[in-house]
Order: structure tokens, then sequence, then C-alpha cells
């Protein structure tokens, strides 16, 4: 029996691989922020792989958001307990 989101029919979803879990989301806003989160990678990149660009300060910028956006994906490392 699958787990369900406390006064609703929706199950848990995952809220993204950053998150290290599973939260109480309904499903269509999940959806949008997967979907935003796609969009703003998509975008970075082809910024960052426009022939015009040559500002480094800008570009600079642009890996710094690409970074941060790509972070939402990454899955935390289990505790060493040390």
């Amino acid at each position: 029996m699958s787990q369900k989101t406390p006064g609703t029919n929706w199950p848990l979803v995952p809220y993204g691989k950053g998150h290290g879990g599973i939260e109480r989301a309904h499903p269509p806003e999940v959806a949008v922020e997967q979907f935003i989160h796609q969009q703003n990678l998509e975008h970075y990149r082809r910024l960052l792989a426009a022939p015009d660009q040559t500002d480094e300060v800008r570009r600079q910028t642009i890996l710094k958001l690409l970074a941060e956006e790509m972070s939402k994906d990454s899955i935390p490392g289990p505790a060493n307990g040390t």
C-alpha cells in the first residue's frame, strides 16, 4: 500500500533529488517545478554556448547559476558517522 499525502488521495512523490527525500507536494506542482528546472538548465547552457558570449563576468555569473541549478539534481551522500 502506497503512502498518501495527509488529507488527500495523492501519493507522496519525490520533490527533487537535492531535497534528500520525499516531500508532501501535489503532483501538478512537482511537474511544474521539474519543468522550470529543466528549462533553466537548457537556458543557461544555451547562453554559455552563444558565440557572442565574450563578457567574462557575465559568463562566470551564468556558470554560477548553472552550477546552482545542477546542484538541485545531486543526491547527498550518506553520513559517514565521523
